[in-house]
């Protein structure tokens, strides 16, 4: 009996490690959403018009963090106490950068449903968080994502962004970093610049003016879908306050936020949204949202594992 209740223990800790480590997705009006547990990926799709035809998914994934001078130059790896480690695959400079996401693994938490959007004026929407630890030479990275289920407006700092029915934010942190050199000296890191790539149908082209201090950078990614980057970051819990000047801004095909060097944690929160009117969407029921029934049958396991083992 003690051998099999050993067994079972194995079973738990493995299914509850395959839970935190499986994709998940989920639907909310016109919208799907469905986040990889390789690389961090997020997939965004919309339904078009009043078919059950998806357009092709906006990828969105992390592509490198930098740190970076005060005089915007890429840190020095000399700057940088430590040594270079093996990172799934890639090397990782020793604090001053890590270089891909690639063949990261996040741990992703089951779907939440009626969770209050963060600067959303009470929405609610359903919300899957995930994180990754980019190793004790780096920091950490959270991000959570939400579909709206209702109209609103996110409000930072006097920038506006409306929000409709299965429009998508989502919220990222940056915590328990490592710097390169200390604050304030010479050639030392003074910035963190991340770079996420976007893919989408057509190349992304603004929309609007990148300098109107009432509304985020947006850019249209086609297909009636719209990303907006805002100019606001939250530093170690405090007030919102400004990216540094030209930030966010386009690199090719990537999108790169600048970050200040902080204490504890930078918080950002981008939006993804569709243009088309949503009134008429009907919620989960418009497409099946298959994570529901893969979520209840780990769910339905782990229950009587556990049941078991208390025995």
């Amino acid at each position: 009996m003690s051998k099999i209740r050993a067994m079972s223990r194995v079973l738990l800790a493995a299914l509850l490690l395959a839970a935190a480590t499986a994709n998940q997705d989920m639907t909310m009006g016109m919208s799907k959403v469905k986040i990889l547990a390789k690389s961090g990926e997020i997939q965004f799709q919309r339904m078009l018009g009043n078919t059950s035809m998806l357009t092709d998914p906006v990828k969105i994934v992390m592509e490198k963090v930098v740190q970076m001078t005060a005089a915007g130059q890429e840190v020095a790896t000399s700057t940088c106490s430590g040594t270079s480690l093996p990172f799934g695959g890639s090397t990782l400079n020793p604090m001053n950068m890590f270089k891909t996401f690639a063949d990261k693994t996040f741990t992703i938490a089951a779907k939440q449903a009626g969770q209050y959007i963060p600067n959303a004026n009470n929405i609610k929407g359903s919300m899957i968080s995930f994180s990754a630890n980019l190793g004790d030479a780096v920091g950490t990275l959270s991000i959570s994502a939400t579909l709206a289920e209702q109209a609103g407006e996110v409000l930072i700092a006097g920038e506006k962004q409306p929000l409709k029915m299965g429009d998508m934010k989502f919220n990222m942190e940056l915590s328990k970093w490592k710097w390169c050199g200390a604050a304030g000296a010479a050639n030392a890191a003074a910035f963190l610049d991340l770079y996420m790539k976007v893919t989408s149908k057509v190349a992304a082209t603004l929309k609007g003016s990148a300098s109107d201090t009432a509304a985020p950078v947006a850019f249209d990614l086609g297909d009636n879908i719209t990303m907006s980057f805002s100019k606001k970051l939250k530093k170690d819990k405090g007030s919102w306050e400004n990216m540094t000047a030209g930030y966010p801004k386009m690199d090719g095909d990537l999108f790169v936020l600048r970050f200040p060097r902080f204490t504890n944690t930078i918080d950002y929160d981008p939006t993804v949204a569709g243009d088309e009117d949503d009134d008429d969407a009907s919620g989960d029921a418009r497409s099946g949202d298959a994570s529901g029934f893969k979520l209840s049958v780990v769910v339905t396991a782990l229950a009587a594992v556990v049941a078991y083992v208390a025995l």
